[in-house]
């Protein structure tokens, strides 16, 4: 036992040695991770440098940002001024075809003047001459509002630069026509139609659209439709 203490027993110059190169050693070994701290701290530091001396330029970046919000979502009053200018603009147009097309009569108006209207193709305007050949004519610019798959819109655009001629209206041949011609118009259904022949054979020829009023069933309103296309 003795003999193995005398194998550790240092001396005085070796002690010293021995310390200084545990003190290297630490040395050694520490050296890399306060190196990296060091960079960290020249990163932080650099980083914070150039916020300050960016911070005019980063500002714009945010009124950027706010800009993109508002286009994508505009205050109230800015969406009524869109829808506005939207109206406006559809006023200048439809004034602008209005001064562009000479105004005519549309009982005897053929396609291709109708489709000089915005909107009105080949389409819209086959309805509506099948329509006005089914009526017998229009009695009046409101009957396009009744063309079938014509929008609201465009029936106005027609009506303002349109006008009827009720002379150029072909009629309904009240006294002549049987229960089947007369249920072919549109305003009349068969039963009506029936009604109208029936009393024509009771009482004789129709003098008058007024005399439809004798059959009860007959409303004013009804009446006043047939009004226009009668001819007796």
């Amino acid at each position: 036992m003795s003999r193995m203490l005398q194998l550790f027993r240092f001396s005085h110059s070796e002690a010293k040695g021995t310390m200084i190169l545990l003190f290297l050693s630490a040395l050694i070994l520490l050296a890399p991770r306060a190196v990296y701290m060091m960079s960290n701290s020249n990163d932080l530091n650099s980083l914070a440098l150039e916020i300050i001396f960016f911070d005019d330029k980063i500002e714009p970046t945010k009124d950027a940002v706010n800009r993109e919000k508002a286009i994508v979502n505009p205050h109230p009053s800015q969406k009524l001024s869109t829808q506005e200018d939207s109206s406006i603009r559809r006023q200048k147009e439809k004034q602008y075809f209005r001064d562009e097309i000479e105004a005519f009569e549309l009982n005897s108006a053929e396609k291709w003047q109708l489709m000089q209207i915005k909107g009105i193709g080949e389409g819209y305007a086959n309805r509506i001459l099948e329509e006005r050949e089914r009526l017998c004519g229009f009695a009046s610019t409101d009957q396009i509002y009744d063309v079938w798959g014509i929008s609201e819109e465009l029936a106005s655009s027609l009506a303002e630069i349109t006008f009827v001629d009720l002379s150029k209206i072909t009629g309904i041949m009240i006294n002549d026509w049987d229960e089947q011609e007369l249920a072919v118009h549109p305003y009349i259904n068969y039963r009506a139609a029936r009604l109208i022949y029936n009393y024509r054979m009771q009482h004789g020829p129709y003098q008058s659209a007024d005399e439809l009023l004798e059959i009860k069933i007959f409303t004013k309103e009804f009446v006043n439709d047939l009004r226009p296309y009668l001819r007796f």
